[in-house]
């Protein structure tokens, strides 16, 4: 099952917050997303997508109020979710769901799944209206609309360490 956090304040560095899960329900404020026997790879591919800067910048453009309720995610615009790249996509989400919080390589695992949604949705710009923006500025401008991360970032070591890692995790992607 995929669950999707429902509400939000203007403070948190995410809007949109999900996540797999073995749980068989849920209560509250939750959004939940049941896939049918032997499709559980696009839970994790649907996940990636949904905690992306991307999905979330687009997300916060259209909530106006404290809650990210079906109207608001279901308007925003995904990458053909069977497109090339999806398995890939999978993969890397599930890895990350399978890895330690601790675990020191998840960092660069959670950038390189931020460069391949990025890659994703620069691939459909045209068809998603997304900008005429090259495709590092693109991720550069959505990248610096999250002032509550790169704040805290900036107060806890000097520098926004998520943007500069995705920008280079999506240069090697863009590049190869």
């Amino acid at each position: 099952m995929l669950v999707l956090r429902r509400q939000t304040r203007s403070t948190d560095k995410y809007t949109s917050i999900a996540a797999v899960s073995d749980i068989k329900g849920a209560e509250g404020s939750l959004t939940c997303f049941f896939a049918s026997e032997g499709q559980d790879q696009k839970l994790y591919a649907a996940c990636a997508i949904l905690n992306s800067f991307m999905f979330n910048y687009l997300a916060s453009k259209r909530q106006s109020g404290p809650n990210l309720n079906k109207n608001i995610w279901s308007s925003v615009p995904v990458p053909g979710c069977m497109a090339t790249g999806l398995d890939a996509l999978s993969e890397a989400a599930k890895s990350l769901h399978e890895m330690s919080p601790l675990d020191p390589s998840r960092t660069q695992v959670r950038c390189n799944i931020e460069a391949q949604v990025f890659y994703m949705y620069l691939r459909e710009a045209d068809s998603l209206a997304l900008t005429d923006l090259p495709a590092i500025s693109l991720v550069d401008y959505v990248l610096d609309q999250f002032r509550v991360l790169r704040n805290s970032e900036l107060r806890s070591s000097g520098e926004f360490r998520s943007k500069r890692l995705v920008l280079e995790a999506c240069d090697r992607l863009f590049e190869g």
